[in-house]
């Protein structure tokens, strides 16, 4: 049944995040899973059937070398520019001169098979299973580099390796790797302010800076998707890269280059990188608000609410607004300048990270909220709930009610601005010119829009408020067809890059369209979608056998009854 599937997946997050600690047994019904081949463990990264026709057509000849390094430069090192970009083009210069691709056993060599297999991802004229054999043939040869004579490639390899398995659904092996990276580059005191002074220098602290701001933002974002806080402290005492004459767009793509009657400002790569970085330094104190913000199993949500400390919360909610209101002209949402497709990519890639980080940091106010006002962990069943919405502008309740009914009206109008983005730019398809970021990332926005979408519905805030940011009824439900529609989208992405590969889109797709039935069911019942285990014993599965939910130990049978609301894309896929 839908209210079973909800309970599954609530003991999966109750898992991840620790509340049961001890085995459960699980139901034969599974419904998180279609079948054994999404799961990202059945997807390999080792050297793979293709013929080799394709892949000697992919590795020597040079107009598809020219195409997919044109397509990783244009599409993922202008949002994380690891490498001199000088540099970079006179050693894959030298590559294609000699025709040693394939044979070739340099650290370089390794690093460009990287390069073109997170390029295969990002393209629609090459398979997954292509960008596979790519991966396994660059991460052999950079293995067999010694880290003493290329230090800076090694980090390099490891976050071009980072970057591929995210693409390819595995999370927390990419989350692993990006954490090697940041050790490599603590043991080799790139974390540390350096002094370099003559070209040479500088060229090399510029890039190391760079490495080390890629590295802590890939691991921020990463962390957002496994659920585990960033591990790396004191980021910034590297300062943030400053940029040089190739460090333009235009170096990149001289279709961007503006016109002289056009604004001087010239899109820089290095300020997009800058500007996301300083973005995620809020990922830790957001991750942290979530825990503060959680309800303890069998817990209170009113208790919880009146009990809570807001002053990270408002402290981050401050800065994430500053950080918005300071960012260059050229990714600021309100400036129509005539920027090149690149820099337009960058703007939107910047709007909807900055709307996802803003769900993340309203959503465990929304959850507190619907819990307050539809059902709470401790309620029985047929007790009325703590509060209806009129009360929270009562004058005799504390403040921190109002901030729960702000937050959860801006949660809401985050998701569907975010969603209208993601619609605005990929939907009709725009083949390898979409401005949105690869696919694979924009299913994580669409899962936790569609949560906070279904979670809408039961909001008593919807249609109430009135003015800029409110969403109505209309919104809400035009928002959730966009929702299923892009997943539909990138489902049907996902199947056409090969089908060793993880469609977690697909599995999103299920589980939300599950949800939002659930939602009509559970209210018929008169239980909200708070649901705990202990209120589905009774549910058959499919297949007519009675749930074993009934055979888990009563102390570990009780989890968050909204923990629906935090759950991950990882939740049902693992």
């Amino acid at each position: 049944s839908h209210l079973s599937h909800v309970a599954s997946l609530q003991r999966a997050v109750s898992q991840r995040l620790g509340f049961i600690k001890e085995e459960e047994p699980r139901p034969d019904h599974q419904p998180t899973r279609e079948r054994p081949g999404l799961t990202s463990r059945n997807f390999s990264t080792h050297a793979s059937s293709t013929g080799p026709t394709e892949l000697s057509a992919a590795a020597n000849g040079k107009e598809s070398m020219d195409h997919l390094i044109a397509t990783y430069l244009t599409r993922e090192y202008v949002n994380m520019p690891i490498f001199q970009l000088s540099e970079f083009r006179t050693s894959c210069e030298d590559v294609a001169e000699t025709e040693s691709f394939r044979t070739g056993s340099t650290a370089f060599h390794g690093v460009l098979n990287l390069v073109i297999s997170l390029a295969c991802m990002n393209t629609n004229r090459a398979s997954a299973v292509l960008g596979s054999d790519f991966y396994a043939r660059g991460q052999a040869t950079v293995s067999s580099v010694s880290s003493l004579e290329e230090p800076l490639v090694l980090i390099q390899s490891f976050l071009l390796q980072s970057q591929y398995l995210n693409a390819v659904g595995n999370p927390r092996l990419a989350w692993a790797t990006v954490g090697v990276a940041i050790r490599t580059a603590q043991s080799l005191g790139l974390n540390l302010k350096s002094n370099g002074h003559d070209q040479g220098s500088r060229q090399r602290r510029e890039l190391a800076r760079r490495l080390w701001h890629s590295a802590a933002m890939m691991e921020s974002i990463l962390a957002l998707q496994v659920g585990i806080p960033p591990q790396t402290p004191h980021v910034f005492q590297v300062p943030l890269p400053s940029h040089s004459d190739s460090d333009y767009l235009d170096a990149v793509l001289p279709e961007t280059s503006l016109s002289s009657d056009e604004p001087a400002e010239r899109p820089s790569m290095v300020e997009f990188l800058a500007a996301c970085a300083r973005l995620y330094s809020h990922v830790g104190d957001i991750m942290s608000i979530e825990d503060e913000f959680r309800v303890s199993d069998g817990g209170c949500s009113m208790k919880k609410l009146l009990s809570s400390d807001m002053k990270l919360f408002l402290k981050v909610d401050a800065l994430s607004h500053d950080w918005k209101s300071s960012l260059p002209s050229f990714l600021q949402e309100q400036d129509p300048g005539p920027y090149g497709p690149i820099a337009l990519r960058q703007r939107t890639l910047l709007q909807v990270r900055f709307y996802y980080l803003r769900i993340r940091l309203y959503r465990p106010l929304l959850t507190l909220a619907l819990a307050i006002t539809v059902r709470c962990n401790c309620s029985r069943a047929g007790h009325r709930p703590h509060l209806d919405q009129a009360e929270f502008a009562s004058p005799e309740l504390p403040m921190v009610y109002g901030i729960s009914r702000d937050a959860s009206i801006k949660c809401i109008s985050a998701a569907v601005k975010l969603v209208n983005l993601l619609h605005w730019h990929d939907l009709p398809p725009q083949e390898e010119d979409s401005s949105n970021p690869g696919y694979w990332e924009s299913v994580n926005y669409l899962h936790a829009c569609g949560v906070v979408l279904i979670g809408a519905r039961m909001s008593p805030f919807i249609g109430q408020a009135q003015g800029r940011g409110c969403v109505s009824p209309t919104d809400l439900e035009a928002s959730w067809h966009k929702v299923l529609e892009l997943l539909e989208y990138y489902a049907g992405v996902c199947r056409a890059k090969g089908e060793r590969l993880p469609n977690t889109a697909q599995l999103c797709l299920r589980s939300l369209n599950i949800f939002s039935d659930a939602v009509g069911q559970g209210r018929a019942e008169g239980i909200g979608l708070g649901i705990r285990p202990d209120q589905v014993e009774d549910c058959d599965d499919e297949s007519g056998r009675s749930s074993d939910v009934q055979s888990v130990p009563e102390r570990s049978r009780r989890p968050n009854s909204w923990s629906w609301m935090e759950s991950l894309p990882i939740d049902l896929v693992d």
